[in-house]
Order: structure tokens, then C-alpha cells, then sequence
């Protein structure tokens, strides 16, 4: 029998006062989240190792408080799509929420400029444009791009600073050698001979497009009198996963702090700011110190907090995750991410770290088949391409460190650690050639960090064919900690002996998919037809009754076909293929409003008659902008078609006879 919901009377009203007080119930954050949410500092910083909870700490510091208009912006295109849900439940009364991707934030300051070159483009005219240099010239460089790439962007470009009027057009290579002559020594005359080769062919802006545009964002705020008013009225900007970003990208939200204060009598918004030193997973560098000088000049010294806990990982996990801050050991000690502490860590289940070397065979393939497939585990790569003999299927299954970073699994793998290992381990500093290897070295211990700190309750260590070096890497890094080693066949068997009910799986699908949806949408499918799989006949003993988990399953599937219209992201399925599978699961998800606008929209698609297209236009772009309110992600993944019917529209309102009739229709769609 359903259970009645009651009068208002019978209910406790909770405001957002009564969630920092502690009264009514227990706290459920640590002394120093506490501390960072309540504080009153108008700019604060809050440094965390991995699982400490800084992302949540973030999101309370906005919930404790109402009447705010606030922009959260974050690196991870999974954090960004997590906080948007989160503050549609628990939003303060009366606050206004902007939850942006940075790179999508950057776009936005840069006022819808263009780079000359996609990241793809960029990348190879880089690598084109090293290539024409001599061997002598590049010197220790030249069996190295990859490393160049990142020296050249963190350091030569990425600390590029002009907050002034006085606009200068690109980085100084007499500052950059002045800066890194000191860590490189006399590999330097190789950067600076790949910059000058790099810059006669084109600006030097040009081959870091995300960079080019952080460049303008910064100088359009600098030099303009004016602010949006959505920007003008913001009082609290939110800044999480900043070791990520290079010193340019980090100034433009920090500018755009001062520049509302000069709007408003002076009173600047709040500025809080969240990372861990210890985990990039793209080249910046990043270093503590650098960004409180950055944050004092231009704004103010900020209050600076730590979460010491590891509140996501088991203890064995968690153990693991604090005796990896040992390989810095391995860098020269002005190369090592400051103020990394011994972290405290949470006990809330059992967990298991599983050592497994496998060689490629049947076995290993059903593994992968079998983790591929497994709700509620993630393959992560920490290597740049998986092994050639992979399957493609499993290939399009399996994540980055970058893609993984913000996400957490109940059951993580992680590919070839061991190949990673080993160069952190041999590699000492009085070997020849270290200094331009310091970065790169970097960066992989803390892709390491990343990658073995996102399960919930099982690591699994997989490598395959590891030569004897590798396996003594393995061995030392895995020595003090509890560690089950077992084979591919017997690990197979330790997930047959796994026990989870139709209903576990099918939840650890949908989170899988919520999880992927915006970075491997393909993975998201294959997670969401196991979960449809799982859901059977209601009818049936084995089949899953509950109709509001039924409906939720079919509705990320549609949504999930419409995100692939976005990013085929490996699917061969065509555009009326998606359209037509996301209007079936939307009907087997009971929507039948979503499924009504896809509907529309393949309707207007198969007229071939234009009189019959333009009377259709307007019920579809009101059916669009209809279902946007409730559920944007439609609108998103409709985007597809949006220049077709801007086409369509624009050309019927040049033609004095549709004019007026269809003006209307075209603010609809701009408005859409």
C-alpha cells in the first residue's frame, strides 16, 4: 500500500542555517570542511588530496547560503553535469546557480572568437613544425615532442601574463629563459630554437587554441568599460580543479572578480578555490605558491585551508593513494607539489587491492570482456594507446586519467600501471637528459594518483606481459600494502563469485551512465542496453517491477542516443537511426512530450516540400523550447539540426510574402 504523504503540518521545516549548526543533527562534514564552508574570508583556497571531499566542500559553501548569485566553473565535464543536478535538488532559496565547463566559460570572456586551429590541428602543426628543425638544433628534444609540447605550453605560454592595458601580443622568450634557464640547463637552446621554428610558420598562439583564448579573454577584460549584467551582479565564483589550469587560464576568472568590483563601488565577490597539486592530468605544472602570488596580485592574499581525510577510498586503497606521494621522490626536490600530508582515511567498507599479470590469450579477453560489460567498474588507461592486439570494442570501453578525473567507481582498472612505474623509479637526477624529463615524470605520478584513487572498494592492478623491471616497480610500489595476486583466470573467477541482485546492477548502470554520458557517450549506450537488458519482463519472477527505475533506464537511453548526435563518439549509427531509437525509449519511458518533439523534428526532416517544412517550423521550435525547460539536455542533443533550421527560417524572412509571418518564429529559435 502506497504511504501517504501527510499535510505540510506534519513536516519539519529545515532551512539552510539549521544544515551548518549542528542541532538538530550530526554534522556530516569534517572539522575542516566546516571550517572552509562557514569561514568568512572573502577569497579562499582549499587544497586536498584525492577523495578528501574539496568538490563537496565547494558545493555546501554555496547551499549554506541564500540570495546569492553564483558561478561554479570546473575542468571536468562530469563534475559539471553531477553539480547541475545537485543544485536542481538542493539549490538555496532564492540563489542563482551557473554551472559552466571552463573551457566553455573561456569561450564566453572571449566573446565567441574563433582559433585559427582546432586541438587536432594544432597539435600536428606542431609536430610539422619541430620536425623541419635538425637534430642538433633540438638536441635532447627531438626524440622527445610530447615533452617539448608540454614544456612549451605550461611554461612558455601558459605562464603568460598581461592584466594590464598595455596589451602585449605574445610571451617573451628572454623572460621564459630567464625563468627556466635555472631547471633546464642548456636544454633550453632546444625550446628556444623549437619556438622560433614554431613562430615563423605561425603565431606562436595558434598551436594552443585554448590557450589563444584565455589570451583574449584576459585582454578583452582588462580593456573593456563594460560587464554583462549576469556577470556584473555576480557575488561568489567558484573555481574547482584548478591545478589543471595554466597561470593565463587561471587569471581570467580572477580578473573578472576585480572587474566586478570596479563595477560595483568596489566590493568584489567571493572567491573560493579548490585543488590538489598532486593531480594534474594535463601539462601546467602546477604549483601552490605560484597561484596565492597569482590570487594576491590580482586580488588579495587568500585564506588558505586543508582536508587532511581520504573520504572516498577504503583504507587499503587510501593507503595505497598515500604512499604514492613517495615516487616525488623520485624529482628534484623544487620539482615536488608542496604541503602533501599523510592522509587520514574514513573506514565506510571493506576493500581489496588485486595485483593481476596476465599475457594475451583467451583469458585476458574474457577479463576485459567481463570488466567491459560489469556495472559499476571503470577501465582506466594510464598510458598513451592500449596494447595493438586490444579489441576495438573494448578499446571504445575504456577511459583516460583525464576522462576519469571528477569520477569515482565501485570497481576500478587500471591498464599497464607497472610500464608507467618503472621510468618514475630508474630515472635519477644526475642521469643525462633529466632535467627536460622532469616534467613528463611529473605528470605521471600524479596520473597515477588520479587513476588509483577513483574506486570505491576494489583496485585491480592489471599488467600485461611486464618484463623483470616492470615487476620489480610493481612490487616495490605495491610493498606495505594488504594485495591479493592473482592471474587472469583466477581473477575471472573472483568476479563469478560476486553475488548482486537485477536491481544493484541495474543501479550501478544508471550511475555508469550519468557518469559517462557527456565524455564516453558510446560506453553510456553500452552501459544502458546491459541496464535495459537487466530490467526483463515485470511480469516475470526475474524481472525488475519497479516502474520508476524502469522508466528512468529507457529515459537515459533516449537521452543517451540523443547525446551520440553530439558525439558519435565511435558509433556507426546514422542521425535518423539515433532520432528514431531515442523516440522509441522515450515512449518506453513514458515521455510521450520528448517523444512528441523527436517525432517533430523526423517529421520535418523526411518533408521534401518547403511550403509543407516552413508550416512545420514553428510547433517544432515550440516543442524544442518547451521540453528545454524541463529537460535541457534535449535541446542539447537536437543541436544538430539548429543551422538547418536557421537556414530555413532566415531564408523565409527575406521573402517579402513570409516576412512578417515568420519573424516571430526566428526570435523563437534564436531564443532556442
Amino acid at each position: 500500500t502506497p504511504l501517504k504523504s501527510g499535510k505540510i503540518g506534519d513536516y519539519h521545516e529545515v532551512h539552510n542555517s539549521d544544515l551548518i549548526s549542528g542541532t538538530d543533527f550530526p554534522l556530516p562534514w569534517t572539522p575542516d570542511q566546516k571550517l572552509f564552508i562557514t569561514s568568512l574570508s572573502a577569497i579562499r583556497l582549499l587544497r586536498g588530496n584525492p577523495g578528501s571531499g574539496k568538490t563537496a566542500s565547494l558545493w555546501q559553501a554555496i547551499q549554506a547560503r541564500s540570495n546569492e548569485n553564483v558561478l561554479y566553473l570546473t575542468w571536468s565535464a562530469g563534475l559539471v553535469r553531477q553539480a547541475q543536478e545537485y543544485f536542481e535538488s538542493f539549490s538555496p532559496k532564492g540563489s542563482t546557480i551557473q554551472v559552466k565547463l571552463f573551457s566553455d566559460f573561456i569561450k564566453e570572456m572571449a566573446h565567441g572568437y574563433t582559433p585559427r586551429w582546432t586541438p587536432e590541428e594544432a597539435k600536428h602543426a606542431f609536430n610539422n613544425g619541430i620536425a623541419r628543425l635538425s637534430p642538433t638544433l633540438l638536441s635532447r628534444w627531438q626524440m622527445l615532442p610530447d615533452i617539448l609540447y608540454a614544456e612549451i605550453r605550461a611554461h612558455f605560454v601558459g605562464e603568460y601574463l598581461n592584466t594590464s592595458e598595455n596589451y602585449n601580443p605574445k610571451p617573451a622568450i628572454d623572460d621564459y629563459v630567464l625563468r627556466r634557464k635555472p631547471f633546464l640547463g642548456v636544454a633550453i637552446d632546444g625550446i628556444v630554437a623549437a619556438v622560433s621554428a614554431l613562430e615563423s610558420a605561425a603565431s606562436i598562439w595558434d598551436y594552443f587554441p585554448d590557450l589563444d583564448l584565455a589570451k583574449l579573454a584576459l585582454y578583452r577584460l582588462s580593456s573593456n568599460r563594460f560587464l554583462r549584467s549576469e556577470l556584473a551582479c555576480l557575488n561568489r565564483i567558484l573555481l574547482d580543479e584548478v591545478q589543471d589550469l595554466t597561470p593565463l587560464e587561471t587569471s581570467v576568472p580572477l580578473l573578472l572578480a576585480r572587474k566586478i568590483a570596479e563595477f560595483n563601488n568596489g566590493v568584489a565577490p567571493y572567491v573560493l578555490v579548490t585543488g590538489d597539486e598532486g593531480q594534474t592530468v594535463r601539462p601546467t605544472d602546477f604549483e601552490w605558491g605560484k597561484l596565492k602570488d597569482l590570487i594576491s596580485n590580482i586580488l588579495k592574499t587568500p585564506e588558505d585551508i586543508s582536508l587532511p581525510a581520504n573520504l572516498r577510498n577504503p583504507s587499503s586503497i587510501g593507503h595505497l593513494v598515500n604512499s604514492a606521494r613517495g615516487l616525488y621522490q623520485h624529482l628534484p626536490k623544487e620539482d615536488r607539489p608542496r604541503g602533501l600530508e599523510e592522509n587520514p582515511v574514513t573506514e565506510s567498507t571493506n576493500g581489496k587491492i588485486i595485483h593481476c599479470v596476465a599475457s594475451n590469450g583467451v583469458s585476458l579477453s574474457r577479463l576485459l570482456k567481463l570488466m567491459a560489460d560489469l556495472p559499476g567498474c571503470a577501465i582506466i588507461r594510464v598510458l598513451e594507446n592500449t596494447p595493438a592486439f586490444f579489441a576495438e570494442e573494448i578499446n571504445k570501453t575504456i577511459l583516460s586519467v583525464a576522462e576519469s578525473k571528477g569520477l569515482e567507481f565501485q570497481t576500478v582498472c587500471v591498464l599497464e600501471s607497472a610500464n608507467l612505474l618503472t621510468p618514475i623509479m630508474e630515472i635519477k637526477e644526475d642521469i643525462k637528459g633529466v632535467e627536460i624529463n622532469r616534467l613528463r615524470k611529473r605528470l605521471a605520478i600524479d596520473q597515477i594518483r588520479v587513476a588509483i584513487s577513483r574506486p570505491t572498494e576494489t583496485l585491480i592492478l592489471l599488467d600485461i606481459d611486464p618484463n623483470e623491471n616492470q615487476i620489480k616497480s610493481i612490487s616495490n610500489f605495491l610493498s606495505g600494502s594488504q594485495v591479493f595476486h592473482m592471474n587472469a583466470e583466477e581473477l575471472l573467477h573472483f568476479f563469478d563469485t560476486e553475488d548482486n541482485g537485477p536491481e544493484i546492477y541495474v543501479q550501478q548502470c544508471v550511475q555508469d551512465v550519468l557518469n559517462l554520458i557527456e565524455v564516453k557517450p558510446f560506453n553510456a549506450l553500452h552501459r544502458c542496453k546491459q541496464a535495459v537488458a537487466l530490467l526483463g519482463n515485470p511480469d516475470l519472477p526475474n524481472g525488475i517491477a519497479d516502474f520508476t527505475l524502469r522508466n528512468e533506464v529507457y529515459l537515459l537511453l533516449a537521452r543517451t542516443y540523443l547525446q551520440l548526435l553530439v558525439n558519435r563518439d565511435g558509433s556507426n549509427l546514422n542521425d535518423e537511426e539515433l532520432l528514431s531509437l531515442a523516440h522509441s525509449a522515450s515512449h518506453s519511458a513514458q515521455r510521450l512530450d520528448i517523444a512528441t518533439v523527436i517525432d517533430s523534428v523526423l517529421a520535418y526532416r523526411h518533408e521534401q516540400l518547403i511550403p509543407k517544412k516552413a508550416k512545420l517550423l514553428p510547433t517544432l521550435l515550440d516543442l524544442i523550447k518547451t521540453s528545454g525547460n524541463c529537460d535541457p539536455w534535449v535541446q542539447i542533443g537536437l543541436r544538430l539540426f539548429y543551422p538547418e533550421f536557421r537556414q530555413q527560417l532566415e531564408s523565409l524572412v527575406v521573402q517579402p510574402e513570409s516576412c512578417i509571418e515568420h519573424c516571430g518564429n526566428l526570435a523563437d529559435y534564436y531564443q532556442v
